[in-house]
């Protein structure tokens, strides 16, 4: 009989374990893909192009007209609020890091109250990005 009540409350710990794990909205982890994001990002403001290439390993790219190239990091801790670190591009050492919110909605990416479009052409994100920087 001990072995029975043993045995059921090692039952009751995995379930409420189950059931604890499975509660969890994917929201509440950091680190969440929005595949949304995924791609690369145009905006040209005042002569001012900006492009971000989000990529599914949380890693990416940012350039400018200016001539400014960093890598980029990002975690997005709920959707809509995204943690974006840069680097130097030819150090690979931290430039700096912010906290913004994000929407993406069909081809429109809002970072921080700026309009980007995206890509729209079908040449891979990586090829474009490796020409440029060349």
């Amino acid at each position: 009989m001990k072995t029975i009540i043993s045995a059921g409350r090692i039952m009751l710990i995995v379930l409420a374990s189950l059931l604890a794990f499975t509660s969890c909205s994917k929201d509440e982890e950091p680190g969440i893909r929005d595949y949304d994001l995924i791609g690369q990002w145009i905006s040209d403001v005042r002569n001012n192009t900006r492009i971000y290439t989000f990529g599914g390993d949380f890693r990416g790219y940012y350039n400018d007209s200016s001539g400014r190239w960093s890598d980029l990091t990002y975690t997005i801790s709920e959707l809509g609020h995204i943690h974006i670190k840069f680097f130097n591009s030819a150090t690979k050492e931290f430039e700096e890091e912010y906290d913004w919110t994000y929407s993406v909605s069909d081809n429109t990416l809002w970072l921080n109250g700026t309009s980007f479009t995206r890509k729209k052409d079908s040449t891979p994100v990586d090829t474009v990005v490796s020409a440029r920087r060349q």
